[in-house]
């Protein structure tokens, strides 16, 4: 399946794409080659629809944390793995966290959920 735009949702004062494609796991990307904007990529082969939120949670949590400045790679670590980031964030960057990534959940979910629903149909 070729990947699908979902949609482009408000996260904090910036906006981000989220993209439904093919496989297993998640990623984001500040910028791409087509894109001015972030984007969130949610791959739609899980079969259990609270595993597609779980990805989509942990990406835009993890994008909000990085435009804040709360994510870091340690510079030691050669082996460019993704479970060698460090977040680090006092309650009130905690909060804004929070209040952004919920903000997208709530406009990105049904919107996600819909896309994931007819991929399956096909499937």
């Amino acid at each position: 399946m070729k990947p699908r735009v979902v949609g482009d949702y408000e996260i904090g004062y910036e906006c981000v794409r989220l993209v439904l494609r093919d496989g297993s796991g998640a990623e984001f990307y500040r910028l791409s080659d087509d894109v001015t904007m972030p984007t969130i990529v949610v791959g739609g082969d899980e079969a259990d629809w609270k595993h597609m939120v779980s990805r989509l949670l942990h990406e835009s949590f993890e994008l909000v944390s990085d435009r804040l400045g709360c994510r870091f790679y340690p510079s030691s670590d050669l082996s460019q793995n993704s479970a060698a980031y460090i977040f680090l964030l006092d309650h009130q960057r905690f909060a804004d966290c929070c209040a952004k990534v919920a903000e997208f959940l709530a406009a990105a979910l049904p919107d996600l959920e819909a896309a994931w629903k007819t991929r399956r149909k096909r499937d």
